[in-house]
């Protein structure tokens, strides 16, 4: 009588290294050849818990930044194939990678993740998020693109204010430190949300206009083939997907967090 279950718990985990891991993960270890077990069993519990909260289907694309290498960097979790259709980073200019993240210069450093606002995400319901490691009080961006409207999340705008926007105009909340989990997130077309470490910090009303038809970038804004507000902020995580719910918004923090507590690094 319990065959059916157990059959799907086993046919939805891996063997590797003499360890069972979820597919996502184990997909992940294949295209990294990664053997650092603190690393895998990060991994392995943040797919456990995004399984957990019903989150699996709602993100397109999530980058850990674990392995210290450029190369470990730019897989998305979510679909770890080398393909620009699987949303893998491709890193521009002078960053640095280590067990930290990924840390730009500011200047020119960049990735692309060629998920296109337009093409892959819904106006109504669109959220990016991404977990820097630095207190920088510069106009610098950790996600996003523009055109006609924006899709961005700036935290320490003018060394004041956390900037967001998802498919529309800018807006922002004062802010006095950069380090954390910021998302932007739109579940409906008439309001916008901040998010700060799972905690909402503004709800602004701000109508959804038109998606930029640009791919999503990390550590700067893209828009019209340039890049624009070269960020100087040391990236441990980012996510780009649906709108989520103020609960799923709480949910994805205590995933992340406990994430980058696993491996030390958490702000």
């Amino acid at each position: 009588m319990f065959g059916f279950g157990y059959t799907g718990i086993i046919s939805s985990m891996k063997k590797v290294g003499g360890a069972a891991y979820g597919s996502l993960t184990t997909a992940w270890i294949t295209a990294t050849s990664e053997t650092d077990t603190t690393i895998i069993g990060a991994l392995n519990t943040l797919e456990t818990d995004l399984t957990t909260y019903g989150l699996t289907a709602k993100i397109k694309a999530l980058y850990p930044m674990v392995g210290g290498t450029a190369t470990k960097h730019k897989f998305n979790f979510m679909d770890a194939r080398d393909l620009d259709a699987a949303y893998r980073l491709t890193f521009f200019g002078g960053g640095t990678h280590s067990s930290t993240g990924y840390l730009p210069n500011g200047t020119n450093a960049y990735a692309n993740t060629f998920l296109n606002n337009n093409t892959v995400l819904s106006l109504n319901s669109t959220h990016i998020s991404a977990y820097s490691r630095s207190n920088i009080g510069t106009n610098s961006a950790l996600i996003g693109c523009f055109g006609a409207s924006e899709t961005a999340v700036f935290p320490k705008y003018a060394g004041s204010s956390f900037l967001y926007a998802v498919n529309g105009g800018e807006y922002s909340v004062a802010n006095s430190d950069s380090r954390g989990l910021f998302s932007s997130n739109r579940i409906i077309s008439s309001s916008v949300t901040a998010w700060k470490n799972g905690t909402k910090v503004a709800t602004t009303a701000g109508a959804s206009t038109s998606k930029p038809n640009e791919n999503i970038t990390l550590s700067a804004l893209n828009s019209t083939g340039a890049r624009y507000y070269f960020g100087a902020h040391e990236l441990a995580f980012a996510s780009i997907g649906d709108g989520l719910t103020d609960g799923e918004q709480a949910n994805l923090y205590t995933a992340v967090q406990a994430f980058q507590t696993t491996l030390s690094r958490q702000i």
